[in-house]
Parts: C-alpha cells; structure tokens; sequence
C-alpha cells in the first residue's frame, strides 16, 4: 500500500514530445529495494538483483520503468519461491493436517475446503456427505476415460433413469455404491435413488467387491430390478491427468501452498542421490528382546551408510496390556533409544518415523489414529531428537515424490467381506486394484472399518501418490498399477525379520530380511 499518491504525472513539451515525472516512484522503489538488500552480502546481493531482473523481464513490461508495486511483486515472488526452494528434502505430514479438496460440478474441478479447522466428530449428514464426494470424484474421473467420452462405446446413466420407466431396458450402465436392503437384498446407490439389483450369473472383473464401495454395472432392466451381467470398478487414471483439475495447489500436504510435484530442482536431487534409501519395518514388538536385537544389527547394518528414513510401524508391543500399556511402551522405547544412540550417524543422519498400530492407540477402530502420547515419548525424543511419531495414517514427502503409509491388518477383512471370493494366488494385485479403483485406501463398510468423516482426506488415494505402504500382516508383496506401486513389508516380529527398502531415485522396492547369526 502507498502512503500518498505516486501516480507519475504526465508533463507537455513544448517539442511535442510527453515527459514523466517519476522522481517520487523512483525514490520510493530504491529505498523499498535497499532496505531488502541492505543485510546481504555482496555475493548475496548480485544473486537477488539477477532473480528479480529475471521476473521482472518475464512480466513483459510496456512501460520502459518500473514502479514501486513491480519490485514489491518480484521480491514477494522470489522470497516465496526461495522458501519453497529450502523445504526440507524429507516432510511427515499428519493425516488430520491433510488439506481437503472437494469437486465443483459447475466448474469441473476441485476446490480447496476453506476451514481454519474441522472437528474431530462431525453431525450425522457428514457421513452422506462424505459418500457424495466420492461418488463425485470417481464419476468425474470415469468420464475423462476413454470408453465414455460422450459418443463412445459407454453411457453411464443415473438410477432415476430406470426408476422413471416401466420398460424393459436391454443395456445400461450404472455408476453406483453396493448396498444391503434390509431384507438382505443387494442394490445400487447413486444421488438420484436405489434400485434392486440380481448378481445371478454375474461375471466379476478383478478386485474385491464388499458394501459401500463403488462400481459400474452392466446388465438390463426388467420387472423393477437391474440383473447386473458383470460388474467392475471405475477406470483408474494417471496422477499427471488427474492434477490437472487441482491447478497449481498443494493437494498433497506439507508447508508449501503450490505444488512442487514436477519441481526440477528436486528431481535432480532424486537422481544425483543414488544411494538414497527408505526403509519400512511392520509390527515392530520392542517386549520382545529377539526383536531388538535384530533392529540392533538393522541399525548396524544402515550406520555405514545411513537410510534418508527408517519407519517403525506397530503395533509396537506384542500384546495389548490394557491400562498398563502406556507405561510398559514408554519404558520399552526408552530401550530402543538406547539402541540407536549407539550409532551416531543414523542420530544425525536418519529420520525415525514412529506410526502406530491399533494396539497403540487408545481409539483403535477409527481411522484416522492419533499418533502417541506426549508423555509416552518425551524421554524418547532425548536422546533421538531427529524422530517423529505421527499419525495412522500419514503422508511422507521425500523431494518430489509422494508417499502413503497406513497401518492396518485390511486384506482378511476384504476377503471375508466379498461378494467374489477371488484367486488365493492374486489376492494382493485384487487388493491393490480395489484401492486404486476407489481411490481410498480401506474401500469397506463404516462398521468394519469407522473413520472421521471430517478427515477422510488423508485416506484419499487421488491423484496417485508414487509409493503407497499398506503394512499388513499378510505376506510381503509390492504391486504397481497406473504408475503408482504399492507394497506390504508384512510382520517385522511374525514373521522371518522382513522389510522393504525404498530406493527413491530408480522408484524400485527391495525385498530385505534379517537372517540368523551364524
């Protein structure tokens, strides 16, 4: 804002020509430009003074001048893009500060939810509204796909469309959430109403079909009751298509407002940082002392050369001590801070990442989980400060690339919850198919798997993270499916001391073990 009015004053020559009295913007914007300046160094100040020519040239100027509003624009743009320059190469981001994003019919894109804050426990037309979105995000994304561009092989039409006729319907598609009836019967759901539907002979595409996740229907309609032919999720797309319709936000998370998915500076990082490594260890049992030992020789292993992040996932005891839980895992903890500190470069090179299991929560069977209690990990954070215990799930930003980490047992409950019992040997490429396809990361019933309304955000998978971590108890897998893979290091403790080892730079994921000492 100015003070007083600058505005330059055009003055008549007598040789016709037009002279412009800019002394005052001239004063004004050197002094604006000195007092930014004036507390760099030499070296400093010639690189700012060419990042500010530099966006000043880019604007196309007509005038041959610039007023005090231009060099307030270019510092504000060059301070702004230095901040997002200087993140940090690797970020936690909790799942209750997940940004939220919804779609505008109108204006077919999405549009970020303008809210200081949202509660924890939201009003009963939440939960209808959180079904909407959904179907919303998946039926804007199914239409860009090219079976059903408008004209193409597909039309996908509302309930009401058969809800409206008495007539026999020989083809139609329908885009709508699996429900129960309340005498058992299945139907579709979509905003318009419900319809009965037969699933007599239907044929089943891959994936695991369970209550309130959605899918497109192909069959006929007679007698009041769509007999579905076969049945299949929506089409999956690429992340670089999908933010297109998000423009230049953050829709990801983290401390910058603009997305720095494609940033080049970072993406030279990745590549020039072969060596760059993530590990990811599942239910990491500190009672039990076999259990430390072989984090110990982890630990010793990676101290040569230390990983960017090692991630300890819970459940982190064995077994659920009710009241006394809390203080058992604040003593076992404190072990294994002993244990760490015994290698210095990982205590200064290497981001411990703590994420609950369900047995480490007080609210265990609502997602999102809240990460461990303050007074559980202060003496742990002593004496390994450069830790985090956050959310379940949560969202890692390592440079450019996106990651997904959620710790939940998920896959036996899908199959025992299945309309299509599927292939025993596909069931981790059903899984991650299901997930893609719903873009959300626990496609079953609330009152399998509750969640805050309010934050299912963070359980969103759209646009398509890079890495996306589901540990499991079942067996280890790693899937890839439109560009984004995901993987299972399965049970740390269970198991035979398995993990995964994420290597950023080639987007690949190894297979690691712990073996016995000779």
């Amino acid at each position: 804002m100015r003070d007083r009015d600058v505005t330059p004053k055009l003055v008549k020559m007598d040789s016709g020509m037009v002279k412009m009295d800019i002394s005052v913007e001239i004063c004004e914007a050197c002094d604006y430009l000195l007092s930014q300046l004036e507390s760099l160094d030499r070296t400093d100040v010639d690189e700012w003074i060419e990042k500010l020519a530099e966006h000043i040239g880019r604007k196309g100027l007509s005038e041959p001048f610039l007023e005090l509003g231009d060099i307030e624009t270019a510092v504000e743009a060059c301070c702004k893009h230095a901040v997002e320059s200087s993140q940090p190469l690797l970020s936690v981001i909790s799942a209750f500060d997940v940004p939220k994003f919804d779609y505008n019919i109108d204006l077919k894109k999405f549009l970020p939810v303008v809210q200081s804050k949202f509660p924890l426990l939201d009003c009963p037309k939440g939960c209808t509204k959180f079904y909407t979105e959904r179907y919303l995000l998946l039926k804007q994304r199914t239409l860009r796909h090219h079976l059903f561009r408008s004209g193409q092989q597909f039309q996908i039409q509302p309930v009401d469309v058969l809800l409206s006729t008495t007539n026999k319907i020989g083809h139609v598609v329908i885009l709508g959430m699996l429900t129960t009836m309340k005498d058992g019967r299945y139907q579709l759901e979509d905003p318009t109403g419900t319809i009965p539907i037969s699933l007599v002979g239907t044929k089943y595409h891959t994936g695991f079909y369970t209550e309130n996740c959605f899918v497109l229907a192909e069959g006929s309609y007679k007698d009041e009751v769509f007999n579905v032919d076969s049945i299949g999720f929506p089409p999956t797309e690429p992340a670089s298509v999908s933010r297109t319709y998000f423009g230049n936000n953050n829709i990801f998370g983290g401390i910058s407002d603009t997305s720095i998915y494609n940033n080049e500076a970072l993406v030279k990082l990745e590549q020039s940082n072969p060596g760059s490594m993530i590990i990811f260890v599942a239910d990491v049992w500190l009672d039990k002392k076999e259990v430390l030992n072989r984090l110990k020789r982890l630990f010793e292993g990676y101290s040569v050369e230390p990983p960017v992040a090692i991630v300890l996932l819970g459940n982190f005891l064995s077994t659920d001590l009710g009241l006394k839980h809390m203080a058992v895992l604040q003593s076992h903890l404190i072990e294994l801070s002993e244990i760490i500190a015994q290698f210095p470069s990982l205590l200064t090179d290497t981001k411990f990442i703590f994420i609950p299991g369900a047995n480490d929560s007080f609210l265990s069977n609502i997602l999102p989980r809240p990460s461990l209690p303050k007074t559980v990990i202060e003496r742990f954070l002593r004496k390994v400060p450069n830790a985090e215990f956050t959310t379940n799930p949560c969202r890692i930003r390592y440079c450019s690339q996106e990651i997904v980490v959620m710790r939940e047992d998920i896959i036996a409950r899908l199959c025992r919850n299945s309309l299509h019992a599927p292939i025993a040997n596909d069931i981790p490429q059903h899984f991650v198919k299901t997930i893609i396809s719903q873009a959300f990361l626990v496609p079953l019933p609330l009152a399998l798997c509750p969640i805050y309304w309010t934050h299912e955000a963070a359980l969103r998978l759209y646009p398509l993270p890079d890495l996306v971590v589901v540990a499991d108890s079942f067996q280890p897998y790693t899937e890839s499916n439109t560009g984004c893979i995901v993987t299972n290091p399965s049970s740390f403790s269970n198991g035979n001391y398995v993990f995964k080892v994420y290597i950023p730079s080639t987007r690949e994921v190894e297979d690691s073990q712990i073996p016995n000492e000779v």
